[in-house]
């Protein structure tokens, strides 16, 4: 789970995104980001959900398992979620 938002965070770092400004992007509160990403919370499928979607060029299987390159080569967006599917078993689901 660390390398996990080892990887979000290096995303954020390379859009030049703050926590504050990311969470507005995504949707998210602030402190819910903050937590989940600075404070030992558990990364949840909610961000990983809104990662994919604001930011459809962002290989989620990079962001969940390190393969590959942090931006997809072919920016083809559908059904990009569907096809690490198996990964999320190992992803810990916070309310």
């Amino acid at each position: 789970m660390e390398l996990i938002k080892k990887r979000i965070l290096s995303l954020l770092s390379d859009k030049a995104l703050s926590v504050s400004r990311a969470s507005t992007l995504l949707n998210m509160p602030q402190r819910t980001l903050n937590r989940q990403l600075n404070e030992g919370g558990n990364v949840s499928m909610e961000l990983i959900c809104a990662i994919n979607k604001y930011f459809p060029e962002v290989s989620i299987e990079w962001i969940l398992n390190g393969n590959g390159n942090m931006y997809r080569s072919n920016c083809n967006t559908m059904g990009s979620i569907q096809n690490v599917s198996p990964y999320y078993n190992s992803i810990t689901v916070s309310a």
